[in-house]
């Protein structure tokens, strides 16, 4: 089965290609009529933007007239972030697994277990 995206509503991901971080992202999408959203993106350097729902395509297009400063925009796919955080949670309790090996079989197992339980469900 192909993927299908969950697109966010009344959101768009914007990156820029000076890194100027939230001091350059805020004004900008101002200027051309786009508030940052105070969500932090936690997958890249892109913004978060706030558009009307049902006008993201829009939203995206004006962005993309700025070649000079954007580097990429783009609709927000809410079910790939979802997916990323999972993966990132089983890398975390790896991670924790890894770092603590010198425990009891009893942990070390219940721990292992946990870590089995959670690749399943992906």
């Amino acid at each position: 089965m192909k993927y299908k995206p969950e697109y966010a509503k009344g959101q768009i991901l914007v990156g820029f290609l000076p890194s100027g971080g939230n001091d350059f992202a805020e004004p900008f999408g101002e200027a051309i009529g786009y508030k940052l959203s105070t969500e932090s993106y936690e997958h890249g350097n892109e913004f978060i933007f706030e558009t009307p729902v049902g006008k993201e395509e829009i939203a995206i297009k004006k962005f993309k007239q700025y070649k000079e400063f954007v580097q990429w925009a783009g609709r927000r796919d809410i079910k790939q972030e979802a997916r990323w955080n999972e993966i990132e949670a089983i890398e975390e309790r790896l991670e924790d697994l890894k770092d603590d090996v010198a425990i009891s079989d009893k942990r070390f197992n219940a721990k292992r277990s946990k870590l089995i339980d959670m690749l399943k469900k992906l």
